[in-house]
């Protein structure tokens, strides 16, 4: 057995099953013709049949046994095994992020890897229920229920964290894109006098940065400094800050009135 493959013992035991199952059957039906014909001459007969449906029976279990204890130790307990270490990594992973910022995509994917994750596992302990001893199986069905339990627990905490700290999240992304416009910002040049087009590309940019964060729905970004700061009018373009001023005046009420 040793030098099977999974799916070939999976193969043979099932052909074992159903070898034994087609000698009980004729066997039983051999026995229940002998009793009703009332065949007292045959009674040895009957007698030999049921010893060796007997001993059949005995043999089989035996051999099944070892198949199954086969098929556990070389394939089922280490899979199973994987499983559950996948599990355990999205649960850590869950409580790590609790721990500090998590965004809605973040929880998504938690959600959806802790959904898979016991289907997975789920599926499973169906698939080997009838390949594996009866105690192993045992052991892997209490495990998927201590499993769903906690992922029903986890998902709780998950929902409740995302509702307790909705703000806090987008006050996380709103830094992220805080610096990003920082970024942006200081690669402007500084518009000088007599400069009308460069102006108004710095005017059009400074607005494009407003609408980017209403359409991302990080108002509240607006009032971070570095913000704040990366919005005034670089060195040397003091004859537009009137105009840019103007433009980052109406955003920010836009903004607020949104908010």
């Amino acid at each position: 057995m040793d030098l099977l493959s999974e799916q070939d013992l999976k193969s043979e035991l099932r052909a074992l099953k159903g070898s034994y199952e087609e000698i009980c059957n004729s066997s039983f039906d051999y026995i229940a013709v002998m009793e009703e014909e009332d065949a007292s001459g045959f009674a040895q007969d009957v007698a030999d049949v049921r010893k060796r449906l007997q001993e059949c029976r005995t043999k089989y279990q035996d051999t099944e046994m070892k198949m199954k204890k086969t098929l556990w130790s070389r394939f089922a307990y280490g899979q199973f095994g994987g499983l559950k270490a996948d599990l355990e990594t999205v649960f850590g992973q869950a409580e790590a992020l609790q721990a500090g910022h998590m965004t809605t995509g973040q929880y998504d994917l938690l959600h959806t890897a802790l959904e898979s994750r016991v289907k997975a596992l789920k599926e499973f302990v169906r698939d080997w229920d009838r390949y594996v001893p009866e105690k192993d199986v045992d052991v892997m069905q209490v495990c998927l229920k201590d499993y769903k339990e906690k992922r029903r627990m986890t998902i709780v905490e998950l929902n409740n964290y995302m509702r307790r700290g909705k703000r806090s999240v987008h006050g996380a992304l709103g830094v992220l894109i805080a610096d990003n416009i920082v970024l942006e910002l200081q690669d402007l040049p500084a518009v000088r006098n007599n400069q009308p087009r460069e102006a108004l590309q710095l005017i059009q940019a400074v607005e494009r940065v407003l609408l980017d964060l209403i359409d991302l729905g990080c108002e509240d970004a607006i009032k971070n400094q570095l913000v704040i700061r990366s919005l005034e009018i670089p060195a040397g373009s003091e004859d537009c800050s009137s105009a840019t001023g103007a433009v980052a005046d109406h955003q920010t009420t836009e903004l607020c009135q949104s908010g």
